[in-house]
């Protein structure tokens, strides 16, 4: 099992990813000021006068493109195989 990426923790015991609550506040942040009109590059500046972040120098436009598109950071599990089939994790 990789890393957990910033706003989740593994635990070891359950074997699942929780989530962080340091960076729980940054997702709802992300997507409110997305919604606002700010653009990528606005919103990790704005995210790196708010907080630093772990194992990374700053905030970056990529970082914030990933967060937004991903599905996982907004609610859905899913493990996409080899053969192309997604199935959503419970």
């Amino acid at each position: 099992m990789g890393e957990a990426t910033v706003g989740y923790t593994f635990n070891r015991e359950t074997k699942a990813f929780e989530i962080d609550e340091l960076f729980a506040w940054v997702i709802p942040a992300i997507d409110k000021m997305y919604l606002q009109g700010m653009g990528m590059k606005a919103i990790a500046d704005r995210l790196n006068e708010l907080s630093p972040i772990p194992d990374m120098k700053c905030w970056n436009a990529s970082f914030v493109d990933r967060r937004l598109t991903s599905k996982a950071f907004h609610g859905v599990m899913a493990v996409t195989f080899r053969d192309g089939k997604t199935s959503l994790l419970r």
